[in-house]
């Protein structure tokens, strides 16, 4: 779906058989919301379905605390997207657990 995908550059990326949707913006459109300090509301942690504490992940992910990621179990993280859905403060928190993934698999 939508909150599941990939952002591209360009045109160039080839439609395949697995692609179930393409949504396709202006440059005004597809200009990410700036982002403000967290404020702690906890709604990222309501709308996950896997439990977890994405804002935690985030600030972890900044200190490259690769420790306290796997104990925040950021693998568990599927990528769905609700929790940068659900954030008022517009935090990229998807983003940011997708890195956290990277950063504990050593990439």
């Amino acid at each position: 779906g939508p909150m599941m995908g990939l952002a591209l550059a360009d045109d160039e990326t080839p439609v395949l058989k697995q692609n179930n949707a393409i949504l396709a913006f202006d440059r005004a459109q597809a200009e990410p919301p700036k982002a403000s300090a967290c404020i702690r509301c906890g709604r990222c942690v309501s709308a996950c379905p896997m439990n977890l504490m994405p804002a935690a992940v985030e600030r972890a992910l900044k200190t490259d605390n690769i420790a306290q990621l796997k104990k925040l179990s950021v693998m568990s993280c599927m990528e769905c997207g609700s929790c940068a859905y659900s954030c008022p403060a517009k935090r990229p928190l998807a983003q940011s657990m997708r890195l956290a993934k990277l950063k504990v698999k050593g990439r």
